[in-house]
């Protein structure tokens, strides 16, 4: 056990926000201005959209039955998508050499005052329009001077209007509480003999986006996420580090306080961690194996599911690995595979890739991918590929990033499994 630890206290502040509906008329208002002044350009866009995401966080973090940490913060980020050109080609075709695919244009925002939000608006919105302009002259010069793809799809698709507003979560977490928890889950790990190091930390946090764009899309979605993360490692006499960690993870930090459980878990972590310390090293191998259900999980996630992602399919940076492959047999005919956003809860376990709508203004859908071991599609946003025009709700992103085709709930669905 450490002899000495760091301890850091960030303290609380007060914010009063805008209100909930105020933050959206402002961006409503500001859209429509600037996108109508921008259409008496030589060169003026076809699409814009405006999606502001308030990130308010809070947490505690204990190690070796002492808090360490506590933090809280609240920000609110703007993106801004902008597109010049039109439909077929705009300044975010993705071609080789970095050219292409602009930054969204992120920014903090102001919090509190009503005209601020405005001016920053208006300012982002300019400096955006310049970057675009120059960016769809680079792809231009760069489309005509290169060999035309195999996928002669364009770069934007359209998608009708969404309107979705629902009330705005508060963040809920009893600090003080969660700290005299975290002091107890922690308190076996300094009794332990094998513990090195040890960490145990409980996050929330709500993110709230106000979303709108030129098609008519008004949407305001808020999601709340508790995540209890416990850490531990061990040294073997090798000297080779050995750490483990789990998670625990809800809508309501409520539910993630099972303290038998929690208790359990760090117990079966310290034996875990002696028996790894005792362990002798595995020698490489090949072969078959049978994978357990987390494994499995990530298996599927990274193998199979990053891969039936649209953009990865076009873009000549990536593998395009089943590009050609739809209709062809993937998986053993027992295998279905299907990406479903709009399930929350499945056997009694809360879901995280649960969403209403995507950061396009598309609602979430359910997707097929392979049916019977057959493969029927991909997960799409409205960046469309051959043989695929339109989004179906899978365009998302965390702020500061370019919209792509990401899973949602993956569900891989076996006829006559065994146990």
């Amino acid at each position: 056990m450490p002899r000495s630890l760091r301890v850091y206290f960030l303290l609380p502040f007060a914010l009063v926000p805008m209100a909930y509906a105020d933050v959206m008329e402002v961006m409503e208002s500001e859209l429509q201005r600037s996108f109508e002044v921008l259409q008496e350009q030589d060169t003026p866009p076809y699409y814009m959209s405006y999606e502001i995401t308030e990130d308010q966080s809070e947490s505690v973090s204990a190690s070796f039955g002492e808090v360490v940490a506590r933090r809280q913060s609240l920000n609110r980020y703007l993106d801004i998508d902008m597109r010049v050109g039109d439909y077929a080609l705009d300044n975010t075709h993705p071609v080789r050499g970095g050219t292409g695919i602009p930054g969204p244009g992120t920014s903090t925002v102001p919090i509190e005052d009503e005209d601020a939000l405005r001016m920053t608006l208006w300012y982002r919105t300019d400096i955006v329009y310049k970057n675009v302009l120059s960016q769809f002259t680079k792809v231009r010069n760069v489309v005509q001077s290169t060999v035309e793809s195999d996928d002669a799809s364009g770069d934007f698709s359209d998608a009708p209007p969404s309107t979705y507003s629902m009330d705005k979560i508060e963040l809920s977490l009893d600090s003080e509480l969660w700290s005299q928890k975290l002091v107890q889950y922690t308190q076996p790990f300094a009794e332990s003999e094998v513990a090195q190091e040890n960490t145990a930390t409980l996050s929330g946090s709500v993110e709230t986006r106000w979303f709108v764009n030129t098609d008519g899309s008004r949407i305001r979605v808020s999601h709340p996420y508790y995540r209890l993360v416990i850490q531990a490692s061990t040294k073997a006499e090798d000297g080779m580090v050995l750490g483990l960690f789990r998670t625990f993870e809800s809508e309501t930090p409520q539910k993630l306080m099972n303290d038998d459980k929690v208790i359990a878990t760090v117990n079966e972590m310290i034996q875990d961690l002696e028996k790894l310390r005792d362990a002798p090293l595995v020698d490489p191998y090949t072969g078959p194996a049978i994978l357990s259900g987390r494994a499995t999980g990530v298996f599927f996630h990274e193998i199979l599911g990053h891969r039936l992602e649209g953009h990865r399919q076009k873009s000549e940076d990536e593998g395009q690995t089943f590009r050609k492959q739809v209709g062809e047999q993937l998986l053993p005919e027992s295998f279905t595979v299907i990406f479903d956003p709009s399930i929350a809860m499945y056997n009694e376990v809360e879901l995280v890739g649960d969403y209403k709508f995507d950061n396009e203004g598309v609602e979430g859908q359910r997707v097929v991918v392979v049916e019977n071991g057959v493969l029927k599609g991909f997960l799409m946003s409205r960046t469309p590929i051959e043989g695929y025009p339109e989004s179906n709700g899978h365009g998302r992103k965390q702020f500061g990033q370019t919209v792509v085709a990401r899973q949602s709930n993956l569900f891989v669905a076996v006829e006559n499994p065994y146990s």
